[in-house]
């Protein structure tokens, strides 16, 4: 048996609108480190000029505070069994397939 590796899990804590930046350095730095203070020093902030919102006839640019973390005990079992759930599925169709195919042609 194969040692599985973990996952990076990526949580979007925040959107943040563009215009929240349109303030002093000042005033952007406070706001930084209330969001270092709530989310932590590993957080990232990052840009998505292509956001589509429901109903809006173009994008509007969007910033996120992502955080980047292995995936937990539970995450990785849940993950590696949804997985298998879905090998076994295509094996079995795989399976039903050869069937079908060895009674229609013979085994030829």
């Amino acid at each position: 048996m194969t040692k599985e590796t973990r996952e990076i899990v990526t949580e979007t804590m925040l959107d943040v609108a563009p215009y929240e930046f349109e303030c002093s350095l000042v005033a952007l730095q406070k706001r930084i480190a209330e969001w270092i203070a709530e989310y932590g020093p590993d957080t990232k902030i990052e840009w998505d000029p292509d956001r589509w919102f429901e109903y809006n006839s173009q994008p509007s640019p969007t910033f996120y505070i992502k955080r980047y973390r292995l995936e937990t005990d539970s995450e990785m079992a849940t993950r590696l069994l949804v997985h298998k759930a879905r090998v076994d599925a295509i094996r079995e169709r795989d399976r039903i397939e050869f069937e079908r195919l060895k009674k229609q042609f013979g085994d030829k």
